[in-house]
């Protein structure tokens, strides 16, 4: 048997292709060290350059036609886009000008409401400091009634006097008791309107009305 690459007879050592089930020497065409490493499948498998060249040029062959089939629909797929979406480029700009213009009317809508509340905001403040300063003068108008009040009651007060350790009795009028007490400390001349007795749990006492001063 010859090699297939050199010609040369082939003796006991040989590699056979899988591919064209052609002898070679192992000098011409694999190394024996890398060929016994490989396992059983892949030497069962093992192929000549020149097979391997083939099927490298076949497997080329197979993809630029795909490739060509491939663009080609590709090319009738954008064609027919072309031919059912007629819409260009300049259409496009127009209606993004368009929405752009829309959203700057609303903008400019938004920025005139957003200043009317700024400005109702800024009023109903200024009513409130108003409202916080009446309310504050009124509380003081308040406290200066209130004060007149408790000056009142307390001029009104000084009109009464109460005797207190004064027992009633029916052989002696309440006056009577009163004009004798007056005289016994000196002040006779007081002048009263009224002498009321008065019983209580805590005791009996004479109420003496005296007269304005004015």
């Amino acid at each position: 048997m010859k090699c297939n690459s050199c010609g040369d007879s082939i003796g006991d050592i040989e590699i056979i292709c899988h591919g064209c089930n052609e002898a070679y020497h192992f000098a011409c065409s694999i190394s024996e060290r890398t060929y016994r490493a490989k396992a059983n499948h892949a030497k069962l498998s093992w192929r000549c350059i020149k097979c391997r060249q083939g099927k490298s040029a076949t497997n080329t062959d197979t993809r630029a036609t795909a490739s060509g089939s491939e663009s080609e629909i590709d090319k009738e797929t954008s064609d027919s886009d072309a031919e059912i979406n007629p819409i260009t480029f300049t259409t496009i700009l127009k209606e993004l000008n368009s929405s752009i213009k829309l959203l700057a009317e609303k903008f400019d809508q938004q920025n005139v409401s957003l200043k009317k509340l700024i400005e109702d905001n800024d009023k109903l403040t200024e009513e409130v400091k108003l409202l916080r300063k009446t309310v504050e003068s009124k509380d003081k108008q308040i406290e200066l009634l209130s004060q007149r009040i408790n000056h009142l009651e307390q001029h009104k007060r000084r009109k009464y006097v109460e005797i207190h350790g004064v027992k009633q009795s029916k052989d002696e009028s309440a006056e009577e008791k009163f004009q004798k007490i007056s005289e016994e400390i000196g002040c006779a001349d007081v002048a009263y309107k009224s002498v009321s007795q008065v019983s209580l749990k805590k005791g009996d006492f004479l109420l003496v009305k005296l007269k304005s001063e004015e």
